[in-house]
């Protein structure tokens, strides 16, 4: 069956037609009326009815909405705290590293700048998610 507003393919088995109007059971609400409606989203990328739709991740390859926001948002501070104990650890190890080679005791290997390169790499990535973590704790009431 498709969603008469915008043509997508509605996933749910419990489909209400009300008042010549085809839309998902979840929708409406326990009266029966469509006043729910606006909150809900069809996914043009899973062709699915979504409630409270956040966005499509293609990181978990699913909509972000009211069934899973909870999960998404432990998912990216698990992800900003992994970065933050990598980087720590990094900063740490490498400091130590660097002054044994600033006083010649030990040499500049192309290990140390591959540890280098993936201290860059993972505090380049640890910005943008962190600002997107600030941004979807909005959504969240």
């Amino acid at each position: 069956v498709k969603c008469q507003f915008t043509g997508a393919f509605l996933h749910r088995k419990a489909i209400t037609k009300k008042e010549g109007i085809v839309c998902c059971a979840t929708v409406l609400n326990p009266k029966g009326n469509m006043s729910i409606y606006f909150r809900c989203h069809h996914c043009s990328t899973c062709q699915r009815c979504v409630l409270n739709m956040d966005h499509h991740c293609p990181w978990i390859s699913n909509c972000v909405g009211f069934g899973n926001r909870k999960f998404f948002m432990l998912f990216l501070l698990y992800i900003i705290l992994t970065l933050v104990i990598s980087v720590s650890y990094e900063l740490l190890t490498l400091g130590q590293e660097g002054l044994k080679i600033v006083e010649g005791d030990l040499p500049f290997t192309l290990h140390t700048g591959v540890r280098i390169a993936g201290l860059v790499t993972q505090i380049a990535f640890f910005f943008p998610i962190a600002m997107f973590f600030k941004f979807s704790m909005v959504f969240i009431k």
